[in-house]
């Protein structure tokens, strides 16, 4: 999965910056903050970023040429604006965040705008079937992209998925029998495979969360919590699936 990069143009004492880097603080994605035009022109230059966060009272001419340039030369390169002052702009902006807003909210609108594949393969691997089921089906329902998801009750018949065909994003349970979710992760970790993983859990210790935390850094979700309902799911697999 290609590592993502993020160009930001704002002061670093506003909400957008703070709320910008927590939404990357668990995807690969590199994040280069300026709050100048000048530095980030350059940067903009040597690394040739996927997506640019821009507070247009911080351009300059020769950025906003820039910016609509790479825009005509790369048509999945996406461009957000940040603050009321966008509205006037001329840079064709894939979105803009004009008020503040959640993260919820934030990410929701991101991964609206951005280039998704048709399809995004997802392994979700829990014992527990009916949230397994509750899972599965709510993003087999969807569209635009559609959701191929594979299912497997335990950690051994996972890893079996996960070495028959790698998938976008892996949700995967901790608690299970045969082969629990440590071991899966700590499997995945070893053989370098390169694809997100949501660890989804109920009732784990802070023992075994430091177990996990040891062998890598994957995004924890707990179930029952907020931000584990399937609307919320469905955002983060998307993004994830976008970001790394």
């Amino acid at each position: 999965m290609p590592r993502r990069s993020i160009l930001v143009l704002d002061s670093p004492d506003t909400h957008w910056t703070s709320l910008i880097q927590e939404y990357f603080q668990d995807t690969s994605s590199q994040v280069d903050c300026f709050d100048a035009a000048a530095p980030a022109g350059q940067a903009l230059d040597k690394t040739g970023h996927d997506l640019a966060f821009i507070n247009p009272k911080l351009l300059n001419l020769a950025l906003t040429q820039k910016l609509l340039s790479v825009r005509q030369t790369r048509p999945d390169f996406r461009i957000f604006g940040l603050g009321k002052a966008a509205q006037a702009n001329k840079i064709p902006y894939s979105a803009l965040f004009e008020e503040e807003i959640s993260l919820f909210d934030f990410s929701k609108k991101v991964v609206e705008a951005v280039p998704l594949p048709e399809a995004i393969q997802v392994v979700v691997v829990d014992d527990e079937e009916a949230i397994a089921a509750m899972v599965c089906d709510y993003l087999k329902g969807r569209s635009n992209p559609v959701f191929q998801v594979r299912y497997a009750k335990n950690g051994e018949e996972g890893m079996r998925h996960l070495t028959e065909k790698q998938p976008d994003v892996l949700i995967l349970d901790i608690k299970m029998p045969v082969k629990d979710g440590r071991e899966v992760y700590r499997e995945i970790q070893a053989k370098k495979w390169n694809f997100p993983v949501v660890v989804f859990f109920d009732a784990v210790s802070a023992h075994e969360m430091l177990e996990i935390r040891k062998a890598g850094n994957p995004v924890v979700l707990e179930k029952g919590s907020r931000e584990s309902t399937m609307p919320e799911m469905m955002v983060l697999i998307k993004k994830l699936a976008f970001f790394g």
